[in-house]
Order: C-alpha cells, then sequence, then structure tokens
C-alpha cells in the first residue's frame, strides 16, 4: 500500500486484518522523504491457560480476498483443513457451500457448483483451465469433465468458489467455477519446511489385513533476499490406497410391488495412486509493485480395479399361477405360465424379506480388471505490475496431459437356470 502526500509529523499506524491481531506502530513523517513501515501481523488463539499458535494465517488471506472480490466468490485456504490422508483435493472442496462431488468406484473424482452437471463447472489452477484427459468410463460425469482427485492436495494453498458466471470464465463455465491457486514461498513470513509420513490399511477383507500402503509429503517454502522479494517453493508427494467396496441391489417389476426380478452383488478391490512434485520461483521489485513468477508441475495418477460381478435376471417380469402351471411341474422342467397362459419370469407370493423367487434365471458372472493411467504436467509463468489505481497481469501456460486405459475381462452366462 502506497499513501501519498501525507504532511510531515508523527502518526500511529493501525493495519486490520480477518483472523489476526491488529497492529499499530508509531511512524515519524518526513518532509520530502519516503518512509517504509514493515508490517507483521499473528494469529494467537487463547485456551484457558495454554497459548496455542499454528499456520493458519493463509485461511485469513482468503477470508480477506473473498471480502474484497468483486463477486460472488468463496474463498478457504487448505491450511484451515490441515493434511488429507490421501491427498485427494475433493475432500477439501466438497466442503464449500453450494459444491457437490460426485463419486467415482468409492472415491471422489469431480465437483459441482449449484447442483448443475459436473461438466459445466471448470476447474482452474492460477486462473488457467486444467487440463485433464480422460478414456473410458466417466461413471456419469461426462466427457468433458476435469478430474480434481488427480491433483495432490499439498500444491495447493487456497481454494476459490466462484458462483455463477462472470466475464473472466469460459464459455462452458455455466454453473459456476473452481480456481486453485498454488503454493508460494512468498506466502510466509520465515522458511517453512513440513513433511507428512505413514501408512494406510484397510482390513475390509481379512486378506488384506497385512497390505500396508505408504503415504507421504515433503513442502518446502522459504523466500530470499534483504527485503525477501525471492520466493522458492516445493513440493513432493506420494500416495497410494486400497478401498474395496460392496454392492448388492435388486430390480422390480413395479414400483408397488415388491418382489424382485433381478439382483446383483458386486465387489471391487479399487488401488489408487498418486505422485507429484511442483515447484516455483517468484520474484518482486520495484518496490514490490512488480512481481514475475515461473512455475512447472508434474503428476502421475494410476487406478486398478479387480472386480467380480454376479447377476441374475428372470426372463420376464410376469409373475407365474400355479393353478395354470403347479411348482412341482415347473421344477420338474415346464415352462412356467401367467393365468392368462403367457410365459412368466416370477413366482407369486412373497417370503419373509418380501422377495421373490425367479424362476429359469439368466445368471451372468463378470470378472474385470482394469488399469488407468494419468499424466499432467504444467510449466506456467506470469507477470504483474500493481499501480495506486491499477494493475496489469500477464499469464501464460502450457498444460499436456494423456491418459490410457487397459480392459481385460471375462463373461460367463447360465441361461435358463432350475
Amino acid at each position: 500500500f502506497n499513501f501519498k502526500d501525507v504532511p510531515a509529523g508523527s502518526y500511529t499506524l493501525r493495519v486490520s486484518y480477518a483472523g489476526l491481531d491488529e497492529f499499530n506502530s508509531p511512524m515519524t513523517v518526513v518532509a520530502g522523504q519516503t518512509t517504509n513501515a514493515p508490517v507483521s501481523m499473528t494469529s494467537v488463539y487463547k485456551l484457558e491457560a495454554f497459548t496455542v499458535e499454528g499456520v493458519r494465517e493463509g485461511n485469513a488471506a482468503a477470508i480477506m480476498a473473498q471480502k474484497n472480490a468483486a463477486n460472488i466468490v468463496k474463498m478457504v485456504s487448505t491450511d484451515f483443513y490441515g493434511d488429507v490422508a490421501d491427498g485427494n483435493l475433493a475432500i477439501m472442496i466438497q466442503n464449500e457451500p453450494s459444491v457437490s462431488v460426485f463419486q467415482q468406484s468409492g472415491d471422489m473424482s469431480g465437483v459441482s457448483v449449484g447442483g448443475a452437471p459436473v461438466e459445466l463447472t471448470t476447474v482452474n489452477i492460477n486462473g488457467a483451465r486444467m487440463a485433464s484427459a480422460i478414456v473410458g468410463s466417466t461413471a456419469g460425469m461426462g466427457d468433458r469433465s476435469q478430474f480434481v482427485d488427480r491433483m495432490p492436495a499439498e500444491f495447493i494453498k487456497s481454494i476459490e468458489v466462484t458462483m455463477g458466471t462472470t466475464p473472466d470464465q469460459m464459455d462452458d463455465s455455466l454453473a459456476g467455477g473452481v480456481n486453485m491457486v498454488t503454493k508460494s514461498g512468498l506466502d510466509v513470513t520465515k522458511n517453512v519446511f513440513t513433511y507428512r509420513m505413514g501408512v494406510t490399511n484397510n482390513n475390509y477383507y481379512k486378506a488384506m489385513e497385512h497390505r500396508f500402503r505408504p503415504t507421504g509429503a515433503l513442502t518446502y517454502l522459504g523466500a530470499f533476499g534483504n527485503d525477501r522479494q525471492l520466493g522458492v517453493s516445493l513440493s513432493v508427494s506420494y500416495s497410494d490406497t486400497l478401498n474395496p467396496s460392496e454392492n448388492t441391489n435388486t430390480a422390480h417389476a413395479d414400483s408397488n410391488d415388491a418382489r424382485a426380478s433381478g439382483a446383483r452383488m458386486l465387489m471391487d478391490l479399487n488401488e489408487r495412486r498418486r505422485e507429484g512434485v511442483s515447484g516455483q520461483v517468484d520474484y518482486k521489485f520495484q518496490q514490490n509493485t512488480a512481481h514475475v513468477w515461473l512455475q512447472g508441475m508434474s503428476n502421475f495418477y494410476a487406478f486398478t480395479n479387480n472386480r467380480i460381478n454376479w447377476q441374475a435376471s428372470a426372463g420376464n417380469r410376469n409373475f407365474a399361477d400355479y393353478s395354470v402351471v403347479s411348482l412341482a411341474a415347473i421344477q420338474a422342467g415346464a415352462a412356467p405360465k401367467t393365468t392368462a397362459g403367457a410365459a412368466a419370469g416370477l413366482a407369486p407370493g412373497f417370503d419373509a424379506n418380501a422377495q421373490s423367487l425367479m424362476l429359469d434365471p439368466t445368471i451372468t458372472n463378470d470378472a474385470e480388471h482394469e488399469d488407468r493411467r494419468g499424466h499432467q504436467y504444467t510449466i506456467a509463468g506470469g507477470f504483474t505490475k500493481e499501480w495506486s489505481d491499477s494493475k496489469v497481469t500477464l499469464k501464460a501456460s502450457w498444460n499436456p496431459t494423456s491418459f490410457d486405459d487397459d480392459f481385460y475381462g471375462i463373461t460367463i452366462n447360465y441361461n435358463n437356470m432350475p
């Protein structure tokens, strides 16, 4: 901030910032000279006799940016939520108002603003469109959707959610957009090194009790120079998780009849691996009114699915009449018939669980294996120049991405099972 034409004399500089302690400092202004006033603000939370100091200043910055935004924007710092065990950004984004997430194979992968389809919500990184190639099934998300779960959370400083369309967005941002701002060494008042290391284990199946998977992240944020005008940031992350799931569902002849005309049991074992490295260099000059930055990022995402699918379906959804063809005759090989003499596929009546007996069903057994692998790369740079009443920003980015999908499966059908 610059204050021009301030008369010579003694003053008290007072600075307030949401979430931080107020700053007060006496100053003396000398005629014909420029007076610099470094401002340092901290956040201190007190609980009875204890004093807890934490790295939560990033959330205060997000609150102020939201307060000063020209449109309806919700901003939050990733510091506010702390560490995410598997590094999935969608876990953080889902906590924002009017934002919903889309799940695929047991994990959160896409985001939507205002209840619109996922493919109508754009996802940006530092204001540039996030590249997200996809092959194979998108599980209802749409081919134009962007998968946020492939970007490690350790790279991101804050998340901005824009409600609705604004002039700076692309024409497919009908619902709104999500912009993820990366970390910078100029964001900290002192050099910071953080790390996270651990293992994950999901013992849903007994065979998985000893299948531990590693997870970890390293982040360095630092500034150099007499005025800390050169900032350097580096993040490295790795996450490997196993996620089994089971689903059982039934189909019914109509909504008013609880007897099942089909049944399915699905067993999945999903493994996800995320690897990423990101670096950024920032430099401020001309009394901090000009800023230039360069960023590089590389992400790797791997998904492996092993699936067993059992499915049974009746030949049709007509209910048999045992007065026309008895159950004993059907079990002996006779074709079941309805009261009108048409072919039937379901036995009449209910059992204790309101389920029906399928007659001559078709049994299907699928065994499937799928490997998905995606690479994302980003090289970006920008320049910003500020004046007292205006600002110019130039940005450029190159975001190549690739994705491949290998699928193997075998299906066995058993027709007219007794």
